[in-house]
């Protein structure tokens, strides 16, 4: 990694680079030295988050994959119960003159069940794509009692600037049925580029 930072350097101090040899050489020693960083352990990491379990479902045995709910490694909810996003991908949002970004992840169930909690996180793409960040604040809803579908429609990002950014977002959540609870870690939607950037 050193050399890759005395190479930055040295175009650093040098002049105004210019032409296609200069730049290539530039974006060459930007990219070889951001992936030296991020293999250094303890550093951020290049690949899109995986779903993570939110805190509240932290009582279950293990994060269930997929978009199926379950109390169990391989056992799902007798509802049997899935996440969906309407539309797939994240959006600008029309509820907020299109001057935010946002999903509208649901639940469906083949039965009702007691209560359907969600938990959406909102990510962005950065740093020529190859990095990924949370931004704004953990967004939470519940349904009414004894439902069997339930859509979360609460989920909004501000935009600060035109930008073009590229967004996703994943959904974790749990169910209610007879008294127990089933979980799901988390369902990442579509990637979506917008005009939305923070």
């Amino acid at each position: 990694m050193g050399s890759q930072i005395r190479q930055l350097r040295r175009l650093g101090r040098g002049k105004l680079i210019t032409g296609r040899r200069g730049r290539l050489a530039l974006a060459a020693a930007v990219v070889t030295a951001t992936a030296a960083f991020m293999a250094i352990p303890g550093t951020a990491s290049a690949a899109p988050p995986a779903a993570q379990s939110h805190p509240a479902t932290a009582g279950s045995q293990s994060a269930i994959s997929s978009l199926a709910f379950g109390a169990s490694p391989g056992e799902q909810d007798p509802a049997k119960c899935y996440i969906h996003y309407e539309p797939k991908e994240p959006h600008l949002r029309a509820s907020h003159n299109h001057n935010a970004v946002g999903v509208k992840p649901y639940v469906k169930c083949a039965r009702s069940v007691q209560l359907i909690v969600l938990y959406v996180q909102m990510y962005k793409y950065h740093f020529f794509g190859l990095l990924t960040e949370k931004v704004g604040r953990l967004f939470p809803d519940q349904s009414k009692h004894n439902v069997a579908y339930f859509q979360q429609k609460n989920v909004a990002v501000a935009c600060t600037n035109k930008d073009s950014t590229k967004w996703f977002a994943i959904t974790s959540g749990k169910v209610l049925e007879n008294g127990k609870w089933y979980y799901n870690s988390g369902y990442r939607s579509e990637n979506r580029v917008l005009a939305c950037g923070t």
